[in-house]
Parts: structure tokens; C-alpha cells; sequence
């Protein structure tokens, strides 16, 4: 299975987003994205998190909240 690794957001631009914005920008941009929910999310998730922990978990569950719901 091949998984998608990239957004129709760059990457880089988001974490510029979230460190100029802060993280609710940034995932807020994730989240409107045309191709949103697409697994690659996932994984740029993570690494705009491993890019400033300590922003992401300050407000953690705002964050989560604007991300659409798996289910």
C-alpha cells in the first residue's frame, strides 16, 4: 500500500505558519486543506508537533478539535 506523504499544503509552509501563527493556525490550514483527512496529514501532523512540542501540547485538545474526525 502506498501511503501519501505530502499535503497540497507544503510541509515547510505550515511550519512557518505554526511558528509565526502559532499551532490552532496552522492546524486550522491542515484542516481546510481540498485534500484533508488524506493519511499524509497524519504524518505532517506529527512532524509540525516534533517541530515545537511544547506549543502543541499547551492547548492540545483545541488543537485536536478543529482536525476532522476519522470517524
Amino acid at each position: 500500500m502506498s501511503l501519501k506523504y505530502t499535503t497540497v499544503l507544503g510541509e515547510e509552509g505550515l511550519v512557518q505558519m505554526a511558528a509565526a501563527a502559532g499551532p490552532l493556525a496552522a492546524v486550522t490550514a491542515l484542516a481546510a486543506a481540498e485534500d484533508a483527512g488524506v493519511g499524509g496529514h497524519a504524518i505532517v501532523l506529527d512532524r509540525l508537533v516534533q517541530a515545537d512540542p511544547a506549543a502543541w501540547t499547551a492547548d492540545c485538545c483545541l488543537a485536536a478539535g478543529c482536525l476532522p474526525s476519522p470517524w
